[in-house]
């Protein structure tokens, strides 16, 4: 049986997707820039076999063609279990207190997409997110990307488009692995990890502690607890 999800504006090019638990084959239609965000976000969530791919190369390859590998003059990029999210918001506010222009970016949301991404403080509408998507499809090619590197990529278009002063980046699975790190950034800070994050990241091995110092290492400075 063949299914075919066209979305209400959809362009002429599909991918497929098979579910061989129900042996049906999915066809749908890459959505454009005007479709509703549900649509990307149930694209992108059949993009990628994988949920989490590890490795670095493919989201570079793609942030190096959108020139979004240094989003802003600043970066923070914020690491660890707990404490990442009252994190970047304590050091949104401080510097929008500055008179700094500050993007965020953290996952996952909780009831919204667009919770996401804030710049200035305020989340950004749904349009800004479909055409930032639209920009990464166009420039990703053959390469492959899961839904959340899609999200990332995303978010640093987004900021760059935005003409920021300052990017906090909260880092995904792992401080040295996680999708955000191939951003060149000023300061890195790093917040408690559970036992958990540590057997993903290796912390049984030397390798894990080598990831660390290389972490915090090019003259960033780290804020380690």
């Amino acid at each position: 049986m063949i299914t075919v999800d066209a979305g209400p504006l959809a362009l002429p090019f599909c991918y497929s997707h098979r579910n061989e638990s129900a042996d049906t084959m999915i066809i749908k239609r890459t959505p454009q820039a005007a479709s509703p965000l549900a649509s990307w976000l149930s694209y992108l969530e059949n993009l990628h076999s994988k949920t989490i791919d590890l490795g670095l190369e493919r989201v570079s390859q793609v942030a190096a063609r959108l020139g979004v590998l240094k989003p802003a003059p600043f970066v923070f990029t914020v690491a660890g279990t707990n404490g990442k999210g009252t994190t970047c918001r304590t050091l949104e506010s401080i510097l929008m207190a500055a008179g700094y222009k500050v993007g965020v970016y953290s996952s996952p949301h909780l009831v919204r997409y667009t919770e996401r991404v804030r710049v200035q403080g305020q989340e950004l509408p749904e349009s800004a997110h479909t055409a930032s998507f639209a920009e990464i499809e166009s420039a990703r090619g053959d390469i492959s990307l899961t839904y959340f590197e899609y999200g990332t990529l995303s978010a640093l278009w987004l900021f760059k488009q935005a003409q920021l002063d300052v990017v906090i980046l909260e880092v995904g699975a792992g401080r040295s692995s996680g999708r955000n790190q191939y951003c060149r950034c000023r300061c890195r800070g790093s917040n408690q990890y559970c036992a958990g994050s540590y057997r993903l990241a290796g912390a049984r091995s030397r390798k894990y502690w080598s990831r660390e110092s290389r972490y915090l290492s090019q003259r960033k400075t780290g804020n380690c607890r």
